[in-house]
């Protein structure tokens, strides 16, 4: 398969180690100026957290595709995915091609070769779970998304509501310790290795995504109702809301992500024996206009804008446009950190509907806020 060929990069042995890469990939972490705008989002939440520490925002960023495991399957592999696929059946819902693309990526396979050790960070999601990690960082207790829902059915919810509680908050609770969790450990990772061991980290954090969990300052939200990951209109039709109330919700979420993200940084910085390279960037924005089954009804500038925060030390050559796509961001970061060569990728959005994951239409020219 195309995605699987590999890729060379040229490690100089007499040099000084290359840095160290995090990538975070913060699930719904939507573009600066569409939230500006839009949402009800603080200022310092938005870019103070990340330009006070170092970083390059950039502000009008952009991913290809609508869901996680299309958007991430194509950055980690540095291509559009109709250029990775021969798709034979458009209508076709298994997801497990995309997931086996993101396990195997040549991304990663290419930092491996060059010497690079991979710690996984996982969500819970397994599409995006790396294959055979040196070290996977989860807390005991790390229900996978079926486990979530099973949570949900036989007994417990009448339990829990015979203790006064809502239907899901042991779920609810499992799921704010897995995403505190990998906030407390990402500056563990360099943990046990030597100090010219090079080192990937690839962590998918899953927030500000619903289910809404945090309020800004952390403290805990029990939604009165069954657990769930959905977003956009799956969302709306399961909490009886509309947008308003997803945006409040969700800016109260993100403002949490970004404190927490800042102190992760500040532990990264601290621990790590060279400055390294760490992105911060969004595999989709948010989803308040999003209908999962119509593209024609749904906001694209609020779905295909995403966070994209670059922390670059000196002496390593990296470029950024301001509106930089997703799907460029590993043929940027190997360009500039191994002289790689790679050429970009053009821009190009489509939209796949939930049920029909392959079964793309070109968004591309359509853009207006709501």
């Amino acid at each position: 398969q195309p995605w699987a060929e590999t890729l060379q990069l040229s490690v100089d042995d007499d040099q000084a180690p290359p840095p160290d890469i995090y990538y975070l990939l913060v699930d719904g972490l939507g573009q600066p100026e569409f939230l500006s705008q839009n949402y009800p989002v603080a200022q310092h939440a938005l870019r103070d957290v990340l330009t006070d520490r170092g970083f390059q925002v950039l502000e009008r960023s952009n991913c290809s595709y609508p869901q996680t495991a299309l958007s991430a399957a194509s950055t980690l592999n540095m291509d559009h995915l109709q250029n990775l696929l021969e798709i034979r059946d458009p209508e076709n819902s298994d997801r497990r091609i995309l997931r086996g693309m993101i396990s195997h990526n040549r991304a990663t396979m290419a930092l491996r070769k060059a010497g690079y050790v991979l710690d996984a960070f996982p969500s819970g999601y397994p599409v995006t779970r790396m294959a055979e990690p040196h070290r996977c960082w989860q807390p005991r207790l790390n229900p996978t998304f079926l486990e979530y829902y099973v949570l949900d059915d036989g007994l417990l919810p009448l339990l829990h509501r015979l203790l006064g509680h809502g239907p899901a908050d042991l779920s609810h609770e499992l799921r704010r310790r897995r995403l505190d969790f990998i906030f407390d450990h990402l500056p563990d990772a360099r943990r046990e290795l030597v100090d010219d061991q090079p080192l990937f980290v690839f962590a998918h954090i899953l927030a500000p995504h619903p289910p809404f969990v945090f309020d800004a300052a952390g403290r805990p939200l029990n939604p009165p109702i069954k657990f769930g990951f959905a977003d956009g209109s799956h969302w709306r039709a399961g909490h009886g809301s509309d947008a308003a109330a997803y945006k409040a919700l969700y800016s109260e979420q993100f403002a949490y992500v970004m404190q927490r993200l800042g102190e992760a940084v500040d532990g990264i910085l601290a621990n790590s024996p060279r400055p390294p390279v760490i992105i911060i960037q969004g595999d989709h924005g948010p989803g308040a206009g999003l209908d999962w089954e119509d593209a024609a009804a749904s906001d694209h500038q609020e779905r295909f804008g995403i966070y994209n925060a670059w922390y670059v030390p000196e002496g390593v050559d990296i470029s950024l446009r301001d509106d930089e796509m997703a799907a460029n961001t590993f043929i940027v970061l190997l360009n500039g950190v191994f002289g790689a060569g790679l050429e970009q990728v053009p821009d190009g959005q489509w939209f796949a509907p939930s049920s029909k994951p392959y079964l793309f239409s070109d968004v591309l020219p359509q853009r207006s806020g709501h």
